[in-house]
């Protein structure tokens, strides 16, 4: 079979919703792309919670639909991407220094882990391609703007904005319960997660927040964790507020 329409999905609520939209309006889609970023080799970087939704209940209702979900795992891993030893920099400092953390805003897991092993995969497995969903609601300018040839907004084409995205999701029973804790979707490890997010990973995943407080005793170029603080600067402040 030959898949011309996809939806690149995180199973995400404007995700989801672009899903629901093509099945509404009867919009071509053959099949749905799904790329886990991973941790390292073993620990996947969804939040458990968005996991297991993804696994136990998005791709199984996608699949009912009759469309079928390709779920690849990043070729790199966060690790591997935090342990890159820096071979060029302004900063004679910085040289031969791990990586570190991404920097906060300009994530660049997701360009190196996910984008790539997302591209390589559509190069191998579906190279017949044309047009390609993404979950990007009608109230975002910036990134609508930003798109590149061959990739359309259903949100933005019927006008569905975040909120009624979320309303939408959560109608069809098909909103991810990450978002009872979390403004958005997004890996555990993210330095663009909310307080909130991070208590909550702190609280009930604390061998994950183990790890990153193990990290951020490494000598890298990126001492802080996030714009802000570094992960003992956070441990302290989560400890006296929870």
């Amino acid at each position: 079979m030959e898949y011309k329409y996809i939806a690149g999905s995180s199973f995400g609520k404007d995700s989801i919703a672009t899903i629901l939209t093509a099945l509404k309006y009867k919009e071509p889609l053959d099949a749905v792309l799904y790329c886990e970023v991973m941790f390292d080799e073993e620990i996947s970087g969804e939040v458990p919670e968005h996991r297991d939704f993804i696994y136990n209940t998005a791709i199984p209702w996608v699949e009912s639909q009759g469309i079928p979900v390709f779920a690849v795992k990043s070729e790199r891993t966060y690790l591997d991407v935090f342990y890159q030893k820096i071979q060029k920099s302004s900063n004679p400092a910085l040289i031969g220094k791990c990586v570190g953390f991404p920097l906060s805003g300009r994530c660049h897991i997701q360009g190196r882990c996910k984008v790539r092993s997302l591209e390589r995969y559509m190069r191998k497995r579906l190279p017949n391609v044309m047009v390609q969903y993404v979950g990007i609601s009608e109230d975002e300018p910036f990134r609508l703007q930003r798109l590149k040839p061959g990739k359309i907004s259903l949100l933005a084409k019927y006008g569905i904005g975040k909120e009624e995205a979320f309303g939408i999701s959560r109608a069809a029973g098909l909103l991810s319960p990450v978002y009872d804790f979390a403004r958005r979707s997004g890996c555990w490890f993210c330095p663009n997660a909310s307080e909130q997010e991070l208590a909550h990973l702190r609280e009930q995943h604390p061998k994950l927040w183990k790890r990153l407080l193990k990290l951020g005793a490494e000598d890298t170029a990126t001492a802080r964790f996030n714009r802000t603080y570094t992960v003992f600067e956070l441990e302290e402040r989560l400890r006296k507020k929870h």
